[in-house]
């Protein structure tokens, strides 16, 4: 009866359940007596059932991923995916919300390659044991991305080749300038590289030379930069690579100063995959092929079939 009336009206149904999602919160189980489930990187994790089953149910109730939502279910009880807090209590978790880097407190889940898990960190999304549905299902597929990239390689790539040829192309053309000139084997060269040094690895100092001599070879005959503006932006598309792995932080308030490097990023997004991203400050599109596909994935409306593919396979 209300989708008639609202079709009547011209109005989509869909928009109107996501706009109720935002409103809409899940209410979390804290950390009061949780099991601890994981220790990475010298940081214990801890998780309860209360929380998976909470965290499962939030995924049925978003309409975008009601057709994964029970391979997810399937992922979170296999242990492949987990729901956990980085504070054991209200009081430790009261004291991160506080004090804890600006990096920290963004890390709302990631993927270790290492045990084949996706972690999702309910330390950086709730307030007050709240939390959104509809973030946490993006942020779930998300996460699933990696995880698919991880498994199933150049696979990976070759399925999303056309949305990664289209991000890569539009990201490069505006940091380099290369205006009318097709950079698609270019970008394809560079997305190759990408996954097999970064994505599959851990890169090395002399990655990120050859990473430079790369784009250097690639965009600078085709730039309509002068030499010394060409080679300017290079030196600063290096510094942001650098500073990327050796401190994030600095990155992120140095941010403003790179705008001209980060602008492509965006235009990657805008221009390649017609989609805004203003919700996360990026910077691993520039190593992990997959990040873009993440990030795709979350941003997109409706259900995107490829993604979900790659969801029943893993």
């Amino acid at each position: 009866m209300q989708k008639s009336i609202l079709k009547q009206l011209d109005i989509d149904p869909q928009l109107v359940e996501e706009c109720n999602a935002t409103l809409q919160q899940e209410l979390f189980a804290l950390p009061i007596f949780p099991k601890k489930v994981a220790t990475l990187h010298g940081m214990d994790l801890y998780s309860s059932k209360s929380l998976r089953d909470k965290y499962i149910n939030a995924m049925y109730n978003i309409s975008k991923v009601k057709p994964v939502a029970k391979d997810i279910e399937r992922l979170i009880e296999q242990g492949k995916v987990v729901p956990c807090w980085i504070n054991k209590g209200l009081f430790k978790l009261a004291i991160f919300k506080k004090l804890a880097p600006y990096s920290e407190q963004h890390v709302c889940g990631f993927f270790t390659p290492k045990y084949k898990q996706v972690f999702i960190l309910m330390d950086n999304n709730i307030k007050w044991g709240f939390a959104k549905d509809k973030f946490l299902s993006n942020l779930m597929l998300h996460e699933l991305m990696h995880m698919g990239a991880n498994k199933f390689r150049f696979n990976f790539i070759s399925k999303f080749w056309g949305e990664l040829i289209s991000y890569y192309s539009a990201c490069f053309e505006h940091i380099f300038k290369t205006g009318d000139y097709d950079i698609t084997n270019e970008c394809k060269v560079i997305i190759r590289f990408l996954f097999k040094n970064f994505e599959m690895k851990d890169h090395t100092s002399s990655t990120l030379e050859k990473y430079l001599k790369l784009i250097s070879s690639s965009f600078r005959a085709k730039s309509v930069l002068k030499e010394d503006e060409f080679n300017s932006v290079l030196t600063d598309f290096y510094y942001y690579l650098k500073l990327y792995f050796r401190d994030i932080d600095s990155l992120f308030n140095q941010i403003r100063k790179f705008r001209h490097i980060y602008s492509g990023l965006e235009k990657g997004y805008s221009n390649g995959l017609n989609i805004t991203n203003v919700d996360s400050i990026l910077s691993q599109e520039l190593f992990f092929p997959s990040e873009v596909i993440a990030m795709y994935v979350e941003l997109y409306r409706g259900s995107p079939s490829k993604p979900f593919s790659v969801i029943k396979k893993l």
